[in-house]
């Protein structure tokens, strides 16, 4: 059975820092939340913000990473000398 790496990485999270967890009272759209656990398939709430909070703090670090572009200098690289050097 394949399980995707979010429900991979909650499920591992969940399973070893359960101790470390705090409870925290918020208040939530319900109706958003409703909606999220509907498209994800999620059964619990905690697995709906859990899963929005890893694709969050995975969106803003790829636009990090979009910050480089036109940052990082490329060197011209010759692939073909690179190959005979062996």
């Amino acid at each position: 059975m394949f399980v995707s790496f979010e429900k991979w990485l909650i499920d591992l999270c969940e399973i070893l820092c359960e101790i470390s967890h705090m409870a925290t009272n918020i208040e939530l759209d319900n109706d958003l939340l409703t909606k999220a656990m509907e498209l994800g398939g999620m059964k619990t709430k905690r697995e709906a913000v859990n899963e929005a909070l890893i694709e969050y703090v995975s969106r803003r670090e790829q636009l990090k990473v979009l910050d480089l572009f036109g940052v990082v200098e490329e060197d011209e690289f010759d692939y073909k000398a690179q190959r005979s050097v062996q």
